[in-house]
């Protein structure tokens, strides 16, 4: 149920219970006056009458002005609220896979509609089992901090990245192709490369292989490109890892797949 559809229901509610009491107050008030013996005084009875028709108006305003609307308001926050605890992943603060995967299906329908490509990669920490063999699992976590914090910092601002698995993030690229993506995600994994994540006195140095794939317009399945991404990724570890692959290059990779290392 939406946040609209949610205040309008409140709003009816809320209506009807002025209505209640508007008939209270104009009707049964007086009424149950004429009803008590010896008391004629029907201009009092009009006068309270008029009191209680003008208090369910001011009543109505009141809520139709301001409770309602702030009430609105109130619910939006909250379902944004609710909304963003469970798009992002608590770990890294980039989309959780599900979230992500709804904002991919979004960006792929508006290509569709505007007759233009996207790109995907898929990008996955290298020797990210040999990490926390060496440092521990705590250390691991703040390895993927490192790496999900410069992917999102180093990208485009339009551009989505979503934890896809464990160590392993889908970056989703509107409005390019493959060879528009290799740049600058080369350059990142290059900056990657040299940096450290400080962990208890400890630098940990890490590096990412990337996967890169083109989303065409005609295409209406996204699982197919996001496999066409990870079999780049696939190739990259093959071709020795801490590089970028695309399409152009998978040619000389073997059709066995190996296990992410």
């Amino acid at each position: 149920m939406s946040t609209k559809t949610v205040a309008l229901k409140l709003s009816r509610d809320i209506k009807r219970m002025i209505l209640v009491n508007a008939i209270f107050l104009t009707l049964f008030v007086p009424i149950a006056l004429l009803s008590v013996k010896g008391f004629k005084d029907l201009s009092t009875i009009s006068i309270i009458a008029l009191w209680g028709l003008a208090m369910s108006v001011g009543n109505f305003f009141f809520v139709q002005t301001y409770l309602t609307r702030r009430t609105e308001s109130d619910l939006k926050t909250s379902f944004d609220s609710i909304h963003h605890q469970f798009a992002l992943d608590d770990l890294t603060g980039v989309y959780t896979r599900r979230a992500g995967m709804a904002r991919l299906r979004e960006e792929l329908a508006r290509s569709r509609r505007h007759g233009r490509t996207l790109s995907l990669a898929m990008a996955d920490i290298d020797k990210f089992k040999d990490i926390n063999d060496t440092y521990g699992h705590l250390a691991g976590d703040k390895v993927i901090q490192h790496v999900a914090q410069s992917l999102k910092a180093q990208l485009r601002e339009c551009d989505l990245v979503i934890r896809f698995g464990g160590e392993e993030f889908l970056i989703v690229m509107p409005d390019t192709n493959e060879h528009q993506t290799v740049q600058p995600l080369d350059r990142i994994r290059h900056r990657l490369s040299f940096s450290t994540t400080e962990f208890k006195n400890q630098s940990i140095r890490c590096s990412i292989s990337i996967g890169v794939a083109t989303v065409f317009p005609v295409e209406t399945d996204i699982i197919d490109a996001i496999s066409r991404a990870d079999q780049a990724l696939y190739c990259a570890k093959q071709f020795g890892r801490n590089r970028v692959v695309h399409k152009d290059q998978m040619k000389h990779c073997q059709p066995i797949m190996p296990v992410h290392a």
